[in-house]
């Protein structure tokens, strides 16, 4: 696939590693965002403008629809004149990351496994769920009105 590019005025290059003014050319990009939690949507943004966003429950009329938004991405796939087989022109964004460019080996996976964890209070609000004694004060409190 060939790569169209833009010039980009006044932008920072870096060559080597170091900083240098000009003109730089940009390529064009087209990122296919993918969400997936209980309200799974899709967005298309084409060189940092956002062009087209739909959640998932506007199409299957579900509220709430969950998982992946196969829907949501064929009609922004659709909107976008694009060749309807994925990949064609797209980038992807999924939770944070470029797939296109994340690494999928065992390593890497294991490495990213423990970068999610809660921060201090999620551990402690998490311990204290779990130990009956101090769940059971924090909903005696709640239901004295406290």
């Amino acid at each position: 696939m060939a790569t169209m590019t833009r010039p980009v005025p006044n932008a920072a290059v870096f060559v080597g590693g170091r900083k240098q003014h000009g003109t730089a050319t940009a390529p064009q990009q087209k990122v296919l965002g993918v969400h997936t939690g209980h309200n799974s949507a899709a967005a298309l943004v084409e060189d940092g403008v956002l062009k087209m966003a739909i959640q998932e429950e506007r199409l299957t009329r579900i509220k709430n629809q969950g998982g992946f938004p196969t829907k949501a991405m064929q009609e922004i796939i659709a909107a976008s004149g694009q060749d309807h087989q994925f990949g064609a022109g797209f980038h992807l964004a999924l939770g944070g990351k470029n797939l296109s460019e994340c690494y999928w080996r065992r390593e890497d996976i294991l490495r990213s496994a423990g970068s999610g964890a809660p921060s201090l209070t999620g551990r402690v609000k998490n311990a204290a769920r779990k130990n009956e004694t101090v769940s059971e004060w924090i909903n005696r409190q709640k239901w004295a009105g406290l």
